[in-house]
């Protein structure tokens, strides 16, 4: 019985992980590019103030090319106008924030940054901004992504950024005749924490070591990082080989390495710096953002992590996970209004599964709840290309230039909806969904089969169980009729 649950819960995960994929295994599957969600202005605190309307409106003036994406010819944009009133007796100065979401995977990292367009307007006039920039994760939590919006530097749980960090230059020297790809053999101890600016082809892990392999050629230089500690001198630890297999074709089953000799490497810089320094390798400061806000942003990933070999120098290239924001104030006079207006770029999910590519919109409506109130909302999508509203709230009535909706107060759940260029796109069969449909129908019979035999090994002893009790009994009653009739005589 125990190993049929197990069977059962073990086809369950099977069933959960390829039917419903997660969004990591959307990606490798290149079903998907990921945009960025969107939401409205949020406070930094507690406030009596309420939204007494807002006009949410979405600009679609293209869509974006997951193929050929410019950043300077993209235009589609969302804007929020809010009307803020304040019922308390005494003004208030409110701080806001406001997040336009994250690197989109069709964007190269850091260019997102350098597309900010748009602003924020209150009462009309253009309101002093600050660029502000936070760590994201997989997820948008509008609650954890405020708390990590801090004026004040906060360091790794594990390390300090004054953390001495060993920078050694080394550079190989590989003889003239080499046929094939050399490879740079190193053995490091487990304990070590490193790191290298040049891509690992290969690890292996024997007893206690990290092994791994680099594709090196003459003249090439690499630059390692130790962190904490300067036990490794890599000249000592190097050894250089080719990768080769008896049939001739390379696996990780069947290979070996032949040596070479021949090969060697020299350290030709040396130099002391601290984890600050490491931190701040991709850091540009023409790009607007803080330097504490982007070390904060290294920190969340640090601590998330922790620093890897396996990353390379690029772990602490944190732009494609940056979550920027716009930060300003609004003053409202007691009893009075305002109007603030925010204008981003938006960036959608493309699902090319279809054709033509269907491009999904998200905008977080579920923060607004921390406003006092909240009423009146009009939302507008507004189109200068072809449009088709696929997937969306029910609300949504068309219009000439789109579609638009009117909420009496703020609706449950977050704003979802799927646009398109034509109103019947037509999902491309390949061979990949073919073999997970197959799979998918394997998966779903082994299931039924586990629920049934499950089903059938719970239910059927409990039937024979009653079926052989009852018969007991009724051979019992039986016996008993039989010695009344006896006593009757």
């Amino acid at each position: 019985m125990k190993k049929l649950c197990l069977t059962f819960v073990l086809l369950i995960f099977c069933v959960t992980l390829f039917l419903f994929p997660s969004a990591a295994f959307a990606n490798s599957a290149l079903r998907e590019y990921y945009g960025a969600s969107a939401t409205g202005a949020l406070l930094t605190g507690n406030c009596p103030v309420r939204v007494t309307s807002e006009k949410l409106v979405f600009n679609i003036a293209d869509y974006p090319d997951r193929e050929n994406f410019s950043l300077n010819d993209y235009k589609s944009t969302v804007s929020a106008e809010y009307t803020f009133y304040n019922p308390s007796e005494y003004d208030i100065s409110m701080q806001l924030v406001f997040p336009f979401g994250q690197n989109p995977l069709y964007l190269k990292s850091g260019d997102y940054i350098k597309n900010v367009r748009g602003g924020v307007t209150v009462d009309g006039k253009e309101a002093d901004t600050v660029l502000r920039a936070t760590y994201g994760g997989d997820m948008f939590e509008v609650d954890d992504a405020l708390a990590m919006i801090k004026d004040e530097l906060t360091e790794p749980r594990k390390y300090g950024y004054d953390m001495p960090v060993y920078k050694t230059v080394y550079q190989f020297s590989v003889p003239n005749g080499q046929d094939g790809e050399v490879l740079a053999r190193f053995d490091f101890d487990e304990d070590y924490v490193w790191c290298t600016d040049k891509e690992i082809y290969r690890y292996e892990y024997p007893s206690e070591l990290d092994r791994i392999y680099l594709k090196v050629e003459d003249g090439e230089e690499i630059t390692l990082y130790t962190f904490g500690e300067y036990d490794i001198a890599l000249e000592n630890k190097v050894s250089f080989c080719r990768e080769v297999t008896s049939d001739g074709k390379r696996g990780a089953a069947d290979l070996k390495y032949d040596k070479i000799d021949g090969c060697s490497i020299r350290k030709t810089d040396f130099s002391e710096i601290t984890l600050r320094d490491v931190a701040l390798t991709y850091y540009d400061e023409s790009d607007g953002i803080s330097v504490t806000d982007y070390l904060n942003a290294v920190t969340e990933h640090i601590d998330n992590h922790s620093i890897t070999h396996y990353n390379g120098l690029e772990q602490f290239d944190v732009w494609k996970n940056l979550i920027l924001w716009y930060q300003y104030d609004v003053n409202i006079q007691a009893g009075s209004s305002a109007v603030n207006r925010v204008t981003a770029p938006i960036y959608p999910t493309i699902n090319f599964a279809y054709e033509p590519n269907k491009f999904e919109y998200t905008y977080l409506w579920s923060p607004a709840k921390k406003w006092a109130g909240f009423e009146n909302l009009d939302v507008e999508i507004n189109a200068s290309v072809d449009c088709y509203l696929l997937d969306g709230n029910s609300s949504f009535e068309q219009t000439e230039n789109g579609y638009k909706a009117h909420f009496d107060s703020l609706p449950s759940g977050e704003l979802h909806f799927v646009l398109c260029p034509s109103d019947n796109p037509e999902y491309i069969k390949t061979a990949s969904n073919y073999f997970w449909g197959i799979f998918a129908a394997i998966v779903i019979f082994l299931l039924v089969s586990a629920v049934v035999t499950v089903v059938f090994a719970i239910v059927v002893p409990i039937v024979i169980t009653k079926n052989h009790r009852l018969n007991k009994r009724l051979q019992t009653v039986g016996e008993n009729d039989v010695n009344s009739l006896g006593d009757t005589k």
